[in-house]
Parts: C-alpha cells; structure tokens; sequence
C-alpha cells in the first residue's frame, strides 16, 4: 500500500527530539530521511528516546562549518523535496544552510525552521530545551501545588517537543501539498 509521503526526500538538519519525531513521522509516511550530523554526532543522542527520533534515517556526517562539507550539501539539499532544520536564528545562514542560499540550488525546496520561540525577538536565541520553553511558556507554573509546596513543578512529559514535531509536520506536509 502506498504512503502519504512515499517518492519525497528529507534532508534533516536538526538536533534533538522537536526535529528528529518530525522527521521520523515523515520517514513512517515514507519519505527517505537523510540526516546530516556534526562529526562528533546528534548530540542529543544521548537521550533514551534518541532510538525511536533516530530509526530509519540514513545518516551523513558533514561539519558544516567547512566550506567543503556545505557543498556536499548543497548537492544533496540540490535532490531533496525538503529541508528540516533547528539551527538558533542566524547559524543557519553562517552554514549557508538557510532557506535563501539553499533555494537557489532547488527553487521548489520547501524548508521547516523550527526554534523554541521564533526566529526573532527577546527570546529568539534561548536553548530550545524542553525546560526553557515550559518554563517560559507558564507549563511548570501550571502544575504549581501539585506537590506540597508552591512554585513551578517540572513535568516530565515533554509536552512542547511533540507540539513542536506535530506543527513542523502540519506545516510541512501542507507546504509540500501547496507545492
């Protein structure tokens, strides 16, 4: 039987759980999922969750910071239908990984940016951890006197990676359909 993304190619550019559930859905509906690590790796692979957002991919290890490595991927951005990234607002361009220079070699590209607040504004480069974005979006203050103390409560649930992963899905999906 055939899937809702069988024949597309997605290049994922991103770091931890946010990207890597999106792009292991899209994998699930059949795109080829090539994902393009640092040298030293995912460094989020240390979580136990890594396995489930990391099955299924290919990997190419490619230090972007090098002139030679952003060609390489230039030529496989070059034969992709779209490009995942989690880059803070402005690394992607010092990797010439942003949307602008990689629409060149593929002007039907379509690329999912996801970041914990937006690509501006006060908290545009805070850490996208699970934590600062909880913390920062009243989540942790939401469960305050659930323990027997007041003050903000941590939850273990992380509520805003798989919100995250569901919306660069969405959004993913729907810029594919409008393509």
């Amino acid at each position: 039987m055939p899937r809702p993304l069988d024949g597309i190619r997605v290049i994922d550019l991103s770091t931890g759980p946010a990207g890597g559930m999106a792009t292991m859905v899209m994998g699930d509906f059949g795109a080829e999922v090539i994902k393009v690590e640092q040298p030293s790796g995912d460094p989020f692979r240390i979580l136990r969750s890594a396995p489930m957002w990391l099955r299924g991919k290919h990997s190419v290890a490619l230090d972007l910071a090098q002139p030679e490595a952003q060609q390489q991927l230039h030529k496989l951005v070059a034969t992709a239908d779209v490009v995942v990234s989690s880059f803070r607002p402005g690394a992607d361009a010092r990797f010439s990984a942003d949307y602008e220079t990689l629409k060149a070699g593929n002007p039907g590209l379509v690329y999912t940016h996801i970041t914990a607040f937006g690509p501006k504004g006060p908290l545009a480069n805070l850490p996208p951890y699970e934590g600062v974005v909880a913390a920062k979006g009243g989540r942790m203050l939401a469960f305050e006197g659930t323990p027997d103390r007041l003050g903000p409560v941590f939850s273990a649930l992380q509520v805003t990676h798989h919100a995250a992963a569901q919306a660069a899905i969405m959004g993913t999906v729907a810029a594919l359909f409008a393509r």
